[in-house]
């Protein structure tokens, strides 16, 4: 934003005053945090969306005007942040559902014993786990396991489901 105090850092010589109070030099901290205006717009704008807005810093007050910047919340998401987006008629963007897979179990013959293992991971590489349940010819628990694997890649992943 070019203020007063931007250019004159790129060497434009001006007079400064804020055009919206005509007390205080025109700075970024000045407009959206120490402006009675700005102030006011603010607590103008909390009332509203009934939500404490935090102007003690640029970068509390960047969390707040962000979350309309980003319409697909996550789950660290707050309900204040739906507040703000439903008060706006902001449209949220669900995240897709996880895909849901059909696993069929097979028993095994007489007297053997079965282990089923996966894993996964986030990228590659990524974080990653793996996991494998033993059961009986008969399908019955025996008992389990899963590793966490720290950051692998892909053939870590299926080496350690392998094992």
């Amino acid at each position: 934003m070019p203020t007063d105090e931007i250019l004159a850092a790129r060497g434009m010589q001006l007079p400064s005053m804020c055009c919206l109070c005509n007390k205080d030099s025109e700075t970024t901290n000045h407009l959206f945090l120490e402006c009675q205006f700005s102030l006011a717009l603010w607590n103008w704008l909390a009332a509203i969306i009934n939500h404490r807005i935090d102007v003690s810093s640029l970068s509390t007050l960047w969390q707040v005007t962000s979350v309309g910047n980003c319409t697909r919340l996550t789950d660290g998401s707050s309900i204040s942040d739906f507040e703000i987006l439903k008060f706006f008629k902001i449209e949220i963007h669900q995240s897709r559902p996880a895909k849901i897979v059909e696993v069929l179990w097979s028993p095994t013959l007489n007297g053997w014993y079965k282990c089923n293992t996966g894993g996964t991971s986030m990228g590659n590489p990524g974080p990653a786990a793996c996991a494998g349940v033993f059961r009986n010819y008969k399908g019955e628990f025996l008992g389990c396991f899963a590793k966490n694997l720290g950051i692998a890649n892909a053939y870590l992943l299926k080496s350690w489901e392998l094992l």
